[in-house]
């Protein structure tokens, strides 16, 4: 299943396709906020969107996306 593909870039993508279809956040959050919590910043762009995109879902990740936008 690519929501445990070893590349962060296809989990997010997997996790954005996977909500658009099921609408299920406690499926794809814990996979925006792993990433988003990843000293590895290629793929928080993504999983912002990603987090964006579920609307009012996506607020348990607003903590992390507050210290983001501090750095």
């Amino acid at each position: 299943m690519a929501l445990k593909a070893a590349d962060q870039h296809s989990q997010v993508q997997a996790a954005r396709v996977l909500y658009e279809i099921e609408k299920k956040p406690d499926r794809v959050l814990p996979v925006y906020t792993g990433v988003l919590k990843d000293s590895n910043r290629s793929s928080w762009d993504a999983a912002i969107t990603g987090v964006g995109e579920m609307g009012t879902a996506g607020v348990p990740a607003l903590p992390r996306l507050v210290e983001i936008a501090r750095m």
